[in-house]
């Protein structure tokens, strides 16, 4: 295993305290989200954390939040929660005709007590040696997006750890920071260590609408025992997960971007 770049060698093992995973941008996609939990039974996971969107864009909204209710040591709040709180207690109208349908469909499948629990959910958590957060630690009520260096400076600055795992962007990347310099790495499927007097911000990226041109369901496994990371990428029933968009009446936009990944 090597720092500084992937090494070739199995995703990570075993230790003490097992594996973390990190799930974030499930966006209603049942099957996208299934595949991932049957993935995470070969390697000895221990807790599951998840970095938010759970529901928007996809058909399955009430079944994701059951799951990740079911399995999931913390949740932070999303964007796409907030706004569809927001549609519940009526601060907000409409959220444009391309989000709207979707966050409806998910007040309509989620229990009161769903509601509850998801309007309960945190902004950001410190868990161990890691914080977790759904965009950036700058501002983290107002979900900017991690783009490029400068905005990951901005989450170095506020981040309250040296290793910090979120989503939004629905693009997995590692944000490297040295001293004053900052790198982006674009990971592949291989274990990356990471050293002890660096920070990090780790985008997980999609599990239900990746956008790296990578169709497959991405989420992310850590290993605290030597501070490894490795990016996990799922294949799924894409054509089965269409057919529940269609019969939700999901935007056609949302239910082709899954089959390429953009």
């Amino acid at each position: 295993m090597h720092t500084g770049a992937p090494s070739s060698e199995a995703p990570p093992s075993d230790s003490s305290e097992g594996l973390t995973a990190f799930l974030s941008d499930i966006h209603g996609n049942l099957d996208a989200l299934e595949a991932v939990l049957e993935d995470m039974e070969d390697f000895p996971v221990a807790r599951v954390f998840c970095l938010g969107d759970v529901v928007g864009y996809g058909p399955s909204p009430g079944a994701c939040v059951q799951r990740i209710r079911e399995i999931c040591k913390e949740t932070v709040l999303g964007n796409h929660e907030l706004m569809m709180l927001m549609l519940a207690w009526r601060t907000l109208n409409d959220v444009g005709t391309e989000l709207t349908p979707s966050l409806r469909l998910a007040l309509k499948e989620l229990s009161k007590d769903d509601i509850n629990w998801v309007s309960a959910r945190p902004l950001d958590g410190e868990i161990d040696d890691f914080c977790i957060v759904h965009s950036t630690y700058y501002q983290p009520a107002t979900f900017h997006y991690i783009q490029d260096f400068e905005d990951a400076e901005y989450c170095f600055r506020n981040q309250p750890a040296d290793l910090c795992f979120h989503g939004h962007t629905h693009v997995p990347v590692i944000w490297e920071k040295n001293g004053k310099e900052v790198h982006g790495i674009h990971p592949d499927e291989t274990p990356y260590l990471m050293h002890a007097d660096k920070q990090y911000s780790i985008n997980v990226g999609s599990v239900g609408q990746p956008r790296d041109s990578d169709p497959r369901a991405a989420y992310c496994l850590y290993n605290p025992a030597d501070r490894s990371i490795v990016h996990r990428r799922v294949e799924y029933d894409i054509a089965w997960a269409q057919e529940r968009f269609r019969q939700a009446n999901m935007r056609p936009f949302d239910l082709q971007r899954i089959a390429v990944g953009d």
